[in-house]
């Protein structure tokens, strides 16, 4: 059986809007968009309608004027402070700046590990290859990567123009009216609810593990390093830095039961629900999940 893998939570803990700051979507030819958007300031192009010339030209990649507090520059600007891991200045300039604008420095700090991320995938040289401006909305273009890892694509940035101000869309409506209510609290609660969802996934997945074990000794359970050392769960359980929380399994004294725990490394920053997974004389294990302030589950 492969190894349960545990990635390292600034792999991870934005995964919500990496897909919206990196997103793939339909390209647009820059140097068409450009000239037809300028000749006809009343009837702009599409990303859809444009789509299909992209497609016949994917070898071409042409670059625009980017003119000063246009929606192109304030693009390039985005990406640059974001690279720079200038993540304050760079936040300013999206639809996310509530959740960012109240953090102390030293709440950004704990954050940064989160956010580089990001910064990691802004490459150096940034080319924008194309802007279309209808009224107080825009659409920019430019070769950003399709996630980790993976080649360059021409991909559009949504703005709305707030103040008289370009402001980059980087979360959906309803994501971003969560982003006002929560305010300088959202990307700690976004990373309560990741740190959880990871510690009960890997919970799920080391039950999945004894299973395995079970069958192949005779319907005994394994310790935590027992499983380890057999390759059914990766070492990586065992560091709490990475997965915010600290796992455990504790076995009956005739090895035909066991009980896995899992609890927040620092309840409220790494986590508010604790987990616990029990088996009784054979049925199948149930798992628990309970606020109770970082501690194990009782029962």
């Amino acid at each position: 059986m492969q190894a349960v893998p545990t990635k390292k939570m600034s792999k991870k803990i934005l995964v919500i809007f990496i897909a919206a700051i990196f997103s793939a979507s339909c390209a647009v030819e820059a140097s068409k968009t450009e000239t037809e958007t300028q000749q006809n300031p009343q009837t702009p192009q599409t990303v859809g309608q444009t789509s299909q010339a992209v497609t016949q030209n994917s070898q071409r990649i042409n670059t625009i004027e980017i003119k000063p507090d246009s929606p192109a520059d304030t693009v390039r600007a985005f990406y640059t402070k974001l690279r720079e891991k200038k993540y304050r200045e760079a936040f300013f300039l999206t639809n996310m700046r509530p959740a960012i604008e109240g953090l102390t420095d030293d709440e950004l700090k704990e954050l940064q590990v989160d956010f580089e991320n990001l910064s990691n995938q802004v490459p150096t040289e940034l080319e924008i290859n194309g802007e279309i401006i209808s009224g107080e909305k825009a659409t920019v273009t430019a070769n950003l990567p399709d996630g980790a890892g993976k080649p360059k694509k021409v991909q559009p940035v949504e703005l709305k123009r707030e103040n008289g101000v370009w402001i980059i869309q980087t979360l959906k409506d309803e994501a971003a009216k969560t982003v006002k209510k929560e305010g300088n609290k959202y990307f700690f609660s976004l990373r309560n609810a990741t740190y959880q969802d990871e510690a009960q996934t890997t919970l799920e997945k080391i039950m999945q593990a004894q299973s395995v074990f079970s069958m192949e000794s005779g319907g005994l359970y394994g310790s935590l390093q027992a499983l380890i050392e057999k390759g059914l769960v990766s070492t990586d359980v065992q560091k709490a830095e990475l997965s915010g929380y600290k796992f455990g399994v504790a076995l009956a004294f005739d090895g035909k039961n066991y009980i896995a725990t899992a609890e927040p490394v620092e309840y409220g920053k790494t986590g508010k629900l604790s987990f616990r997974v029990e088996t009784k004389n054979g049925e199948n294990p149930q798992l628990m999940r309970k606020d109770t302030g970082g501690k194990p589950i009782q029962k």
